[in-house]
């Protein structure tokens, strides 16, 4: 484990300062009170650091600083920590710096005899495993530390033991240890003559960590299955550039290739994630395999190179622990694997799905590429390009070599260890790529690489309608002097980015073209509105070829827009909507118990002003799509069918209208809420008897269909003899007058046989009326073929 040291010496007492430094300087001889003071302002130091963590916070920057060092946190609050003077013959602390350089510990760069990486690795002491974000904490690695006799102890592997080192002199440090995302803080407390000890977090705590997949640069879980190619040679191979060969194989040793890479999202996405170190496990705390480089996932700009982050997204690079473990032949789950800043581990679910792979690759025949000149391009990137394949992932080594005599232009490393070429001028050049196979083969091949000059061009916007399809823009000055030299072609290419959107070929078209008017040449732009995709920003790439040869490349940024104003000319009608709210009656079909209905009659088209019904044509230009219950018979054609049980609930619908019946648009939509009522139960006037009344000397009346005046929902007068929609009409007593009064037929004024008189008669065996029953009544219940049944009171007193 290689850890970072800032140590500061300290004689008398540690003080802490917020944003400024305070230095202490007393004769503790003379003064023990004042030693008491400085001992008890160590531990509130402490304290205040501890406080400062547990509120959430953690160390930006550790900086030396004169007789101390500086700590930066997050927030921006800075605390100093600086030591005091011992008595009157005290000088200043230092602050040493401990680095390692060629595999040993040095102090303020002299190199001491401390190996800082013995033969067994670097690998601290294993902690307790734990539970995703909690656990216990690990133990430290093997890294020098100051023990109580005031000596420095450093570890040697080849002795398995710690070794005593130089006397320290010292009384505080501050060790970084790299494999958990910490500083701790070490103080020597004289008066329990122990060190005390403060972790300092220095990044915030990761919440989570996800496998993911990237599919066509679109992030998905879960993840895609891992492939890990390698393979083995008996005989050690030397390969690598001249004068910086390495060996590989030998011996049955694996040879392992960069092709198996993890998806890793980390939440927060803002975490500083190169703080922490990652690896695999399985169910069982194992794991044959090892991260070898995190990055720092990119997206790259359509054919520009530009690569861009994205944020919270990572690629690891997964190898083997070493050359010779054994290799499973199946698929394996494993989980990332890492450690706060306490040493509690963090999982993430066991999705990362890894097969290893033995077989060797063979590259394609390289087709030329084109890149600008004048900046890096990563060399890699270029062969899985020109190859059309990832192939080169999965070698075990390559390098790149330019032929002889080739002039400005260079290939080197960058910082994150690419090989990288650039060119100073417009060229072409043949590049040689030599790889090793993972079977210890040696091959070389030879890729053409054109270095074109980037011209610009502005970019073009357009709103999607049924008129003015073409839009053009101007090219720069470089542009306008290279198509004015004359024998100039042109090629182009179109891409999108956007999530869910592709570029239909033939729905734009490009061509490059002179305006008569301004003498200036233009890229124009015909949009196909029946076809093209929107919303949508595309990349199109306009490559300008002479001699057979690709010498200029524009890149142009087309934004495909909607108007929905402009493109929805359907309305819902304020008939049946209130706001987002519709009530539709359909027509009852008894047989099946439901109700049918078609959403389209819901909406009309607004043609200058005036009303029209949606044509059969144009509702192929419409999908519905519904919340809860099974109404719709298809998305397409509208049609609902909604059983009677479910009659007077709300479905959620959205109708979402395609322009131009253009699937690659985004949809113009509408959500409302649908309630299929009955027509007669929704009646304006549920029209009643009055005047009735029952006494010894008035002992029946009649009542007939006609007797009742009714109004459905569009206040039309209900013919009860001949109107389908009423199923049945049915007279009851109120609870006031059964004992008084009886019905004939059964109270059925409608039944399935027709309409009929009943007459409503004062029981035979009533000879007294003592008191008026005000009270009594009868209800006429009317069922109708939605299901559903009305009621309404026929007031009938019975008066003495």
């Amino acid at each position: 484990m290689k850890k970072k040291f800032v140590k500061a010496m300290l004689f008398g007492a540690l003080t802490l300062s917020v944003s400024t430094s305070l230095t202490s300087c007393s004769d503790y001889d003379d003064d023990v009170q004042n030693l008491q003071q400085q001992i008890d302002e160590v531990k509130a130091s402490v304290s205040d650091l501890q406080t400062k963590v547990g509120n959430g916070n953690w160390v930006k920057s550790v900086e030396s600083v004169a007789g101390g060092f500086k700590l930066t946190f997050n927030d921006g609050q800075v605390y100093t920590i600086v030591n005091g003077a011992d008595g009157a013959d005290g000088t200043d602390g230092v602050t040493p710096v401990l680095t390692v350089e060629d595999g040993y510990w040095c102090i303020n760069g002299e190199k001491t005899d401390w190996p800082a990486q013995g033969e067994k690795g670097e690998k601290g002491d294993k902690g307790e495993d734990g539970t995703p974000g909690t656990g216990t904490p690990g133990a430290d690695g093997k890294s020098p530390y100051i023990g109580e006799d005031g000596h420095w102890y450093w570890y040697s592997d080849e002795q398995d033991k710690w070794m005593q080192g130089d006397a320290a002199e010292s009384s505080m440090y501050i060790v970084k240890d790299t494999n958990k995302p910490s500083w701790t803080l070490h103080v020597y407390n004289k008066e329990t003559a122990g060190w005390e000890d403060v972790v300092l977090p220095s990044a915030d705590a990761i919440s989570e960590i996800k496998v993911v997949g990237i599919t066509n640069g679109r992030v998905h879980t879960p993840g895609n299955e891992i492939y890990l190619y390698y393979g083995s040679c008996a005989t050690p191979v030397q390969f690598g550039p001249a004068g910086e060969e390495k060996t590989y194989g030998g011996d049955g040793k694996i040879l392992i290739s960069n092709s198996a890479k993890i998806h890793a999202l980390i939440n927060p996405a803002d975490v500083d994630f190169s703080e922490y170190t990652i690896g695999l496990q399985n169910s069982k705390g194992e794991s044959i395999y090892k991260i070898t480089k995190v990055e720092k996932n990119m997206s790259e700009a359509a054919l520009s190179r530009a690569a861009t982050e994205n944020q919270g997204l990572y690629d690891l690079t997964i190898g083997f622990v070493n050359s010779e473990v054994n290799v499973p032949s199946n698929l394996e789950a494993y989980a990332l694997s890492t450690q706060d800043a306490f040493g509690r581990k963090i999982l993430s679910a066991y999705d990362a799905r890894i097969r290893p792979v033995r077989s060797e690759t063979i590259l394609n025949s390289p087709s030329p590429v084109n890149v600008q000149f004048g900046q890096d391009n990563v060399l890699s990137d270029l062969v899985k390009e020109a190859c059309g394949n990832e192939a080169i992932d999965r070698m075990a080594d390559y390098y790149f070599t330019l032929p002889s005599g080739a002039s400005d232009v260079t290939i080197k490393k960058n910082e994150a260890g690419q090989y990288v070429i650039n060119s100073s001028k417009g060229q072409s050049v043949n590049v040689t790529v030599h790889y090793l196979t993972v079977m210890g083969n040696e091959y070389s091949t030879t890729m053409r690489i054109n270095f074109v000059e980037l011209v610009t061009v502005g970019e073009i916007s357009w709103l999607v309608n049924g008129t003015n399809s073409s839009v053009t823009s101007v090219f720069d000055e470089k542009a306008q002097s290279l198509l004015n030299s004359g024998g100039i072609s042109y090629s182009w290419n179109i891409t999108t980015s956007t999530e869910g959107k592709r570029y239909v070929p033939g729905s734009i078209l490009l061509s490059v073209v002179k305006n008569t008017s301004t003498n200036k040449w233009e890229l124009k732009a015909d949009f196909d509105a029946p076809t093209v995709a929107a919303t949508a920003e595309y990349q199109a790439v306009i490559e300008f070829w002479k001699n057979g040869a690709v010498i200029a490349r524009a890149i142009a940024t087309i934004k495909v827009g909607m108007n929905n104003d402009d493109l929805f000319v359907y309305f819902p009608l304020d008939a049946y909507f209130n706001g987002d709210d519709a009530i539709a009656y359909g027509t009852p079909i008894s047989s099946n118990r439901e109700v049918r209905y078609n959403l389209f009659d819901l909406f009309g088209k607004n043609v200058n002003g005036a009303y029209q019904q949606i044509s059969t044509a144009e509702r192929a230009y419409f999908e519905f799509e519904e919340k809860t219950f099974n109404w719709l018979s298809t998305s397409a054609n509208g049609s609902i069918f909604v059983p009677y049980a479910e009659v007077y609930k709300s479905e959620a619908f959205t109708v979402n209208y395609y322009p131009f019946n253009n699937r690659n648009l985004d949809p113009i939509t509408k959500t409302f809420n649908l309630t299929v009522k009955s027509e007669i139960k929704e009646s304006r006037e549920k029209g009643t008897v009055n005047g009735k009344f029952i006494s010894l000397s008035n002992k029946n009346f009649d009542l007939k269909a006609t007797d009742f005046v009714w109004k459905d929902a569009y206040n039309q007068a209900i013919t009860w003899n001949s109107d389908s929609r009423v199923v049945s009409m049915k007279l009851k007593l109120n609870e006031a007058a059964t004992p008084y009064l009886e019905l004939s037929n059964n109270g059925e004024i409608k039944n399935a046989s027709g309409v009929q008189t009943v007459t409503v008669s004062l029981k035979n065996d009533i000879t007294v009326i003592s008191n008026d029953v005000l009270d009594s009544a009868l209800t006429l219940e009317v069922t109708d073929t939605w299901g559903q049944k009305t009621i309404v009171n026929v007031a009938v007193p019975i008066k003495k």
